[in-house]
């Protein structure tokens, strides 16, 4: 059996961010659903959520679903934490919007916007999360066939 189309789409999505890490942009990109200390700066963890169905979860054919997509951007603690966030932000949008369908795999990938990293005192401490919603659809019965 082949992947799923999920699987796929969680792949291209992965290479898209692996390719700030070859053009030297960050210096790890991770996947994980623990938050994790980066011990290498910039970084990039990935966390992505479990399937929902869609507000019009199913048609004959078969069913639409969303995950969510949490980028933790991580940079050093040090004086312009706020502009290493500003140049680097960018750049990782750039890598997800830019193939908003993950080449043909997903509807969809909906920004959700973004959130500090912040301490017990409610200071920022760190870095920001991306947060993004992908859309795909899958054929009943067929979870390795989009439509």
């Amino acid at each position: 059996m082949s992947d799923s189309v999920q699987k796929l789409a969680i792949a291209r999505l992965m290479t898209n961010l692996e390719a700030l890490k070859a053009s030297s942009v960050v210096r790890d990109v991770k996947r994980g659903r623990a938050r994790f200390q980066a011990t290498q700066f910039p970084s990039l963890q990935i966390v992505i959520g479990d399937d929902v169905p869609a507000e019009e979860p199913e048609d004959t054919r078969g069913y639409t679903l969303n995950f969510p997509v949490e980028i933790d951007i991580h940079v050093a603690d040090y004086i312009d934490r706020a502009g290493a966030l500003d140049d680097l932000i960018p750049q990782v949008q750039v890598a997800i919007e830019a193939d908003l369908t993950l080449n043909n795999l997903v509807t969809w990938i909906k920004y959700r916007g973004n959130q500090l990293f912040v301490n017990a005192e409610n200071s920022p401490s760190g870095g920001m999360t991306l947060f993004y919603e992908v859309q795909y659809r899958r054929e009943r019965g067929a979870p390795q066939t989009g439509y």
